[in-house]
Protein backbone atom coordinates (compact mmCIF):
# COMPACT_ATOMS: atom_id res chain seq x y z
CA UNK A 1 0.00 0.00 0.00
CA UNK A 2 0.83 3.49 -0.64
CA UNK A 3 1.28 5.36 2.36
CA UNK A 4 1.94 9.26 3.58
CA UNK A 5 2.59 10.78 7.42
CA UNK A 6 -1.17 11.97 8.04
CA UNK A 7 -1.28 16.35 8.08
CA UNK A 8 -2.58 16.17 11.40
CA UNK A 9 0.44 14.77 13.37
CA UNK A 10 2.66 16.68 15.37
CA UNK A 11 6.30 15.73 16.19
CA UNK A 12 7.51 16.66 19.85
CA UNK A 13 11.24 15.82 20.40
CA UNK A 14 12.15 14.51 23.87
CA UNK A 15 16.10 14.48 22.42
CA UNK A 16 18.27 13.67 19.73
CA UNK A 17 16.94 10.02 19.53
CA UNK A 18 13.74 9.64 20.20
CA UNK A 19 10.53 11.95 20.47
CA UNK A 20 6.26 11.91 20.66
CA UNK A 21 3.92 11.74 17.58
CA UNK A 22 0.85 12.81 19.20
CA UNK A 23 -2.53 12.85 16.46
CA UNK A 24 -4.18 16.01 16.81
CA UNK A 25 -7.08 13.82 14.60
CA UNK A 26 -7.35 10.62 16.45
CA UNK A 27 -6.23 12.05 19.99
CA UNK A 28 -3.14 9.33 19.67
CA UNK A 29 0.06 9.45 21.43
CA UNK A 30 3.23 7.27 20.22
CA UNK A 31 6.72 6.99 21.74
CA UNK A 32 9.55 6.17 18.51
CA UNK A 33 12.96 6.38 18.53
CA UNK A 34 16.19 5.42 16.21
CA UNK A 35 16.11 5.43 12.47
CA UNK A 36 12.07 5.93 12.62
CA UNK A 37 12.11 8.96 14.46
CA UNK A 38 14.90 10.40 12.60
CA UNK A 39 13.04 9.28 9.01
CA UNK A 40 9.73 10.99 10.33
CA UNK A 41 10.76 14.33 11.48
CA UNK A 42 12.22 14.70 7.70
CA UNK A 43 8.59 13.63 6.37
CA UNK A 44 6.17 15.38 8.49
CA UNK A 45 4.16 17.79 6.38
CA UNK A 46 5.50 16.79 2.68
CA UNK A 47 1.92 15.43 1.42
CA UNK A 48 3.01 12.57 -0.91
CA UNK A 49 4.35 8.74 -0.51
CA UNK A 50 6.99 7.87 1.79
CA UNK A 51 9.00 5.20 0.88
CA UNK A 52 11.68 5.67 3.57
CA UNK A 53 9.20 4.54 6.08
CA UNK A 54 9.14 0.92 4.74
CA UNK A 55 12.82 1.11 5.00
CA UNK A 56 13.41 1.87 8.38
CA UNK A 57 10.25 0.30 9.84
CA UNK A 58 9.32 -3.28 10.71
CA UNK A 59 6.07 -4.57 10.06
CA UNK A 60 4.93 -4.30 13.42
CA UNK A 61 6.11 -0.80 13.36
CA UNK A 62 4.10 -0.25 10.13
CA UNK A 63 1.13 -2.00 11.25
CA UNK A 64 0.64 0.26 14.52
CA UNK A 65 1.54 3.59 13.13
CA UNK A 66 -1.45 2.59 10.64
CA UNK A 67 -3.53 1.26 13.57
CA UNK A 68 -2.68 4.43 15.35
CA UNK A 69 -3.52 6.69 11.86
CA UNK A 70 0.08 7.75 11.86
CA UNK A 71 0.83 7.03 8.51
CA UNK A 72 -2.35 6.56 5.97
CA UNK A 73 -2.85 5.92 2.93
CA UNK A 74 -2.30 8.41 -0.01
CA UNK A 75 -5.53 8.18 -0.81
CA UNK A 76 -6.87 9.07 1.99
CA UNK A 77 -8.88 12.21 2.48
CA UNK A 78 -8.17 13.55 5.81
CA UNK A 79 -10.00 16.55 5.68
CA UNK A 80 -13.39 14.80 4.68
CA UNK A 81 -12.47 12.67 7.35
CA UNK A 82 -12.25 15.43 10.32
CA UNK A 83 -15.33 16.84 9.36
CA UNK A 84 -17.35 13.80 9.90
CA UNK A 85 -15.83 13.13 12.92
CA UNK A 86 -16.55 16.49 14.03
CA UNK A 87 -20.20 16.24 12.90
CA UNK A 88 -20.25 12.87 14.45
CA UNK A 89 -19.96 14.80 18.16
CA UNK A 90 -22.05 17.47 17.61
CA UNK A 91 -25.14 15.18 16.21
CA UNK A 92 -24.89 12.23 18.02
CA UNK A 93 -27.15 12.05 20.79
CA UNK A 94 -25.78 9.24 22.58
CA UNK A 95 -22.55 11.34 23.56
CA UNK A 96 -22.94 14.15 25.99
CA UNK A 97 -19.55 16.68 26.44
CA UNK A 98 -19.75 19.08 29.74
CA UNK A 99 -17.78 21.84 31.07
CA UNK A 100 -18.71 22.50 34.90
CA UNK A 101 -16.60 24.92 36.53
CA UNK A 102 -16.30 24.04 40.42
CA UNK A 103 -14.47 27.01 41.18
CA UNK A 104 -12.97 30.16 40.41
CA UNK A 105 -10.78 30.16 43.46
CA UNK A 106 -7.06 28.87 42.20
CA UNK A 107 -3.72 28.32 44.17
CA UNK A 108 -1.82 29.51 41.48
CA UNK A 109 -1.75 32.94 39.61
CA UNK A 110 -0.07 31.96 36.40
CA UNK A 111 0.40 35.52 34.43
CA UNK A 112 -1.29 34.11 30.99
CA UNK A 113 -4.28 32.66 32.51
CA UNK A 114 -7.55 33.83 31.48
CA UNK A 115 -9.00 34.50 35.40
CA UNK A 116 -7.81 38.10 36.10
CA UNK A 117 -6.88 37.68 40.06
CA UNK A 118 -6.76 41.44 39.71
CA UNK A 119 -10.41 42.14 40.20
CA UNK A 120 -11.98 42.44 43.38
CA UNK A 121 -15.00 40.56 43.48
CA UNK A 122 -14.78 37.63 45.71
CA UNK A 123 -14.10 33.50 44.46
CA UNK A 124 -17.28 31.95 43.92
CA UNK A 125 -17.57 28.45 44.15
CA UNK A 126 -20.41 25.95 42.76
CA UNK A 127 -22.19 24.72 45.86
CA UNK A 128 -23.50 21.78 46.54
CA UNK A 129 -26.94 23.18 45.78
CA UNK A 130 -26.36 24.00 42.22
CA UNK A 131 -24.34 20.77 41.51
CA UNK A 132 -27.98 18.70 42.34
CA UNK A 133 -29.74 20.98 39.85
CA UNK A 134 -26.89 20.40 37.38
CA UNK A 135 -27.20 16.42 37.97
CA UNK A 136 -30.47 16.94 37.68
CA UNK A 137 -30.55 17.93 34.33
CA UNK A 138 -27.52 15.06 33.82
CA UNK A 139 -29.08 12.30 34.85
CA UNK A 140 -32.21 13.42 32.85
CA UNK A 141 -30.30 13.54 29.61
CA UNK A 142 -29.04 10.45 29.98
CA UNK A 143 -32.06 8.36 30.67
CA UNK A 144 -34.09 10.55 27.74
CA UNK A 145 -30.94 10.00 24.97
CA UNK A 146 -29.75 6.78 26.58
CA UNK A 147 -26.01 8.63 26.24
CA UNK A 148 -23.44 5.74 26.33
CA UNK A 149 -20.15 8.20 26.75
CA UNK A 150 -20.43 10.90 28.99
CA UNK A 151 -17.46 13.87 29.36
CA UNK A 152 -17.23 15.87 32.26
CA UNK A 153 -14.57 18.50 32.14
CA UNK A 154 -13.49 20.02 35.56
CA UNK A 155 -13.00 23.34 35.28
CA UNK A 156 -12.60 26.46 37.49
CA UNK A 157 -10.24 27.73 38.81
CA UNK A 158 -8.52 24.93 40.42
CA UNK A 159 -11.52 22.73 40.50
CA UNK A 160 -10.32 20.27 43.50
CA UNK A 161 -10.24 23.13 45.99
CA UNK A 162 -14.17 23.05 46.03
CA UNK A 163 -13.26 18.99 47.08
CA UNK A 164 -16.51 18.88 48.91
CA UNK A 165 -18.68 19.29 45.75
CA UNK A 166 -15.76 17.38 43.35
CA UNK A 167 -16.41 14.27 45.51
CA UNK A 168 -20.42 14.94 45.89
CA UNK A 169 -20.50 15.41 41.94
CA UNK A 170 -17.93 11.80 41.53
CA UNK A 171 -20.44 9.98 43.81
CA UNK A 172 -23.44 10.85 42.03
CA UNK A 173 -22.09 10.40 38.51
CA UNK A 174 -20.76 7.19 39.45
CA UNK A 175 -24.25 5.80 40.92
CA UNK A 176 -25.14 6.87 37.07
CA UNK A 177 -22.49 4.70 35.33
CA UNK A 178 -23.91 1.53 37.80
CA UNK A 179 -27.25 1.64 36.34
CA UNK A 180 -26.77 3.34 32.41
CA UNK A 181 -23.15 2.38 32.06
CA UNK A 182 -22.62 5.07 30.09
CA UNK A 183 -18.72 4.83 29.53
CA UNK A 184 -17.84 8.68 31.96
CA UNK A 185 -14.32 10.66 31.52
CA UNK A 186 -13.44 13.13 33.93
CA UNK A 187 -10.70 15.49 32.33
CA UNK A 188 -9.05 18.21 34.76
CA UNK A 189 -8.38 20.90 32.14
CA UNK A 190 -6.74 22.73 34.79
CA UNK A 191 -3.05 21.76 36.45
CA UNK A 192 -4.68 19.34 38.99
CA UNK A 193 -2.16 20.28 41.62
CA UNK A 194 -4.16 19.22 44.06
CA UNK A 195 -4.88 15.60 43.25
CA UNK A 196 -2.07 14.18 44.68
CA UNK A 197 -3.42 15.50 48.22
CA UNK A 198 -7.29 14.98 46.97
CA UNK A 199 -6.91 11.06 45.66
CA UNK A 200 -8.30 9.51 48.80
CA UNK A 201 -11.02 11.91 49.78
CA UNK A 202 -12.36 11.74 46.10
CA UNK A 203 -12.63 8.17 45.57
CA UNK A 204 -11.22 5.22 43.74
CA UNK A 205 -10.20 6.97 40.31
CA UNK A 206 -6.94 5.94 38.42
CA UNK A 207 -4.85 8.14 36.40
CA UNK A 208 -6.04 8.16 33.03
CA UNK A 209 -3.33 10.08 30.27
CA UNK A 210 -1.53 12.96 31.82
CA UNK A 211 -3.88 15.12 34.10
CA UNK A 212 -6.89 12.65 33.60
CA UNK A 213 -8.73 10.59 35.44
CA UNK A 214 -11.26 8.00 34.64
CA UNK A 215 -13.70 6.04 36.20
CA UNK A 216 -14.17 2.22 35.69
Amino acid sequence: MRRKISQYVVLVPLDEQRGVLFSTLHRHLLIVSGELWRALTQLVGVQQEHESIETVATNDELKLLEDLHFIISVDQNEKLFARYLINMAKYNTSIMSLFISFTSRCNFKCSYCYQDFRMSHPAQDLSLQKWQILFSFIRRRVLEFRISDLSIALFGGEPLLNLEVVGRACEDLKGIRKRRMPCIYYPNHQWGTAYPACLERVGSARRHRAGHTRWE
